[in-house]
């Protein structure tokens, strides 16, 4: 009897020995279990920012898209309204260079007027595809930026100067919508004061020239800014500002003596 009450006890001892190892499959289970579903957890994070930052590129390309478009409007309106402006100033010039009785002399004024509206015209286009070239520029910079800050670097720099050349660009841009819309017209009052009047306007013209190059040097000014801030951003070396000034958006003629019409002896 002893023997059997001793038999037993030894068994249940062994028993309570063996317990705690029979946890130990259900525990090593249930972290394979919560380690699979924290990885799973961690990919569905990574899909989730990699869908939020294509979706920022995307935005970022189609607004890119809609301002081309929009820039692009506001121009063709503005052409569209020179022309009507530039007609009938034409129209009422040509009464008036009936006035002048030296067919010589009407005719000088009349070369002179017309020279003036192709030199503005083309001075114009000329802006106008400087101020296109930057703001596509801006609009890749922009891209990039979102690039890098999906990649965790900070872009708040380039964010900042982007801002910054996008509304000199603007300003730019109503300087050159508005230059479309002047007409120069030679005021004829008496054959006498031809040669004033000639020399006044093409003062005049020269002026404004000057005024609108100088907002669109600035505008291109702030995008070499801003494609410097992306240099730096991404980590590339800095060049030389004259390499940068070479390397960056083409550059932007001076308005000299030549590009505009000189006075002819009247």
């Amino acid at each position: 009897m002893k023997i059997l009450v001793s038999a037993v006890l030894g068994l249940l001892l062994l028993l309570g020995s063996l317990l705690p190892y029979s946890r130990i499959p259900s525990a090593k289970g249930q972290d394979d279990n919560t380690s699979t579903q924290e990885a799973s957890a961690d990919d569905s994070d990574d899909e989730d920012d990699n869908d939020s930052f294509q979706d920022r590129l995307g935005a970022a390309r189609e607004a890119r898209k809609r301002a081309f478009e929009e820039a692009k409007q506001r121009r063709q309106e503005a052409s569209e309204e020179a022309k009507t402006r530039r007609e009938e100033a034409r129209e009422e010039f040509k009464l008036r260079l009936k006035e002048i009785k030296d067919e010589r002399k009407a005719k000088i004024v009349e070369n002179l007027d017309e020279r003036l509206a192709n030199r503005n015209e083309k001075w114009i286009r000329h802006f106008n595809r400087v101020l296109t070239r930057l703001s596509q520029i801006i609009a890749k910079i922009k891209i990039r930026a979102e690039e890098l800050a999906g990649e965790g670097t900070d872009v708040s720099e380039v964010n900042a100067q982007v801002a910054e050349a996008e509304a000199a660009i603007e300003v730019a841009q109503e300087a050159v919508n508005a230059q479309a819309l002047k007409v120069y017209t030679i005021e004829i009052t008496d054959e006498d004061s031809l040669g004033d009047a000639v020399s006044e306007v093409i003062g005049e013209f020269k002026d404004d020239i000057k005024a609108v190059w100088e907002k669109v040097r600035e505008a291109r000014r702030q995008v070499v800014e801003a494609f410097v801030a992306l240099k730096r951003a991404a980590g590339e070396p800095d060049e030389d500002r004259d390499e940068q000034e070479e390397t960056s958006p083409s550059p932007l003629p001076s308005p000299s003596p030549t590009e505009v019409p000189s006075p002819t002896p009247i």
